[in-house]
Parts: structure tokens; sequence; C-alpha cells
């Protein structure tokens, strides 16, 4: 628990590559997940305004395109991509400065992946510091400025200057076992 408030401290957001394990409380409302980190990051005894919460829940479950029946719908009840929105507005709540994504697209539908990777597109346009941790080598070169291959958490390769096309990700891959 101290390592995720010194996270928050720090400005620093994780989204877990297991949403429901290891991300989300599954028997909160999406409301109440979405307000967790914020919660953390003001201290136990401090609290959010009413209003304040209102407000900020409506705010991202308008521009994350969260649809759930209503606000006090179990988060077990949503959709993957539903649940790894309220996930991503839980963490951007708290106003990180970087943000770590680890497989953020992994399970969720065509269009949920499409609403998630045009916020990351928006949360880079505005500066915010991202790390896309994916397996999909598409979506890297969609969204990210600088790809660097790791293996056996060492980095081989890296793409920052060019295209970081698919052929040039797969490329760096190739090369880097010798």
């Amino acid at each position: 628990r101290a390592v995720i408030e010194d996270a928050i401290a720090l400005g620093m957001a994780l989204t877990p590559e297991n949403r429901k394990t290891e991300g989300l409380n599954l028997s909160l409302s999406v409301p109440e997940n979405i307000l967790l980190a914020l919660r953390a990051k003001r201290g136990l005894f401090s609290r959010v305004p009413q209003s304040e919460q209102r407000r900020m829940v409506a705010e991202f479950i308008g521009a994350l395109g969260i649809k759930a029946r209503d606000a006090h719908t179990p988060i077990s009840r949503l959709s993957g991509g539903n649940q790894q929105k309220a996930l991503l507005a839980r963490w951007l709540a708290t106003e990180p400065d970087v943000l770590i994504l680890d497989e953020p697209t992994r399970g969720i539908d065509i269009a949920a992946k499409a609403d998630v990777l045009r916020e990351i597109e928006r949360l880079r346009a505005r500066g915010m510091s991202v790390v896309f941790i994916s397996s999909e080598l598409e979506e890297m070169s969609r969204v990210c400025a600088r790809i660097v291959v790791l293996r056996d958490r060492r980095s081989v390769a890296e793409i920052s200057d060019g295209p970081r096309t698919q052929s040039a990700v797969l490329q760096a891959i190739a090369g880097s076992h010798g």
C-alpha cells in the first residue's frame, strides 16, 4: 500500500496487465473504482466533496465513453473494454505526470480499443509521459514516439528516428537475436 501511495505522490500511475486481479475492485461500483486512487492521493482522512466526486466521475464517463447501466452498477458487470476505461479513469483522476499502461487493449473489443488508443494519443498531445507496454505492434506504431525492444529486461533495440512501422519493429526484434 505504501508503494502505491509513494508512486501517486511522485506523479506516477499504472494500469496493470490484468485489470481483474490486479487493477479493479470487482465488488465496487464504477464511481467507487474511479475514485479509489484519488482518495489514496489525498490521504485517508481527506474527504472528496460529493459534488466534486459526481462531477469528476461524470467527466471521465463522458470523456472515455464508459457504458454502464447506471452509476451504481458493479464494475464486474461491465464489458472488458468499459472496465479498462474505468481503470484508466481511476489513474487519470490523480493527474499523473507519468502514466504506465501495461497491455491496456488486451481482451477488449475493437471499439473500446479505438477509444483507449484515442485517449492515449490525446494524453501524449497534452504532454503527458506515457509508457505503453504492448505486444500489439500496430498499436505501438500508432501511439509511440519511441519504441524500445526489451529482452531479459534489457534494451536491445530502439526506434525513435524514422518510421515506427510494424516492419521496423519486427526488424528490430529479429536483429536483436544475436
